[in-house]
């Protein structure tokens, strides 16, 4: 079963291929449509279908393995401020509050 260390790792790998992507398809775009803000309309829509797949599967996702990927995004995000925009950081740690809060209210109560 994953641990915490599985999502510590699983937050680095998965934010530093997700700033790759979204840095990379925002320039692609911007240069060849020669429009920045569809370069970065179209970043906000990779980064809104990771964001989308990501909660789909932290449902299946243990309690600890969950921590560690909390902990994982939060030195990586600090790390790498000032390249992440603040709504993902937002976001991620909201949803990832949520759905902790949700596995230990179900291991309490269920």
């Amino acid at each position: 079963m994953p641990n915490l260390i599985d999502g510590f790792i699983r937050a680095f790998i998965g934010t530093i291929i997700g700033l790759v992507i979204s840095l990379v398809t925002k320039e692609i775009v911007s240069d060849l449509i020669k429009n920045e803000t569809l370069g970065i309309l179209t970043s906000v829509i990779i980064f809104a279908i990771s964001f989308y797949v990501i909660l789909y599967k932290m449902e299946y996702w243990g309690i600890m393995y969950t921590i560690g990927w909390i902990i994982g995004l939060a030195i990586i995000y600090y790390a790498m401020s000032s390249m992440v925009e603040w709504y993902e950081i937002i976001l991620y740690i909201v949803m990832s509050a949520i759905i902790l809060y949700g596995k230990i209210s179900n291991k309490l109560l269920g």
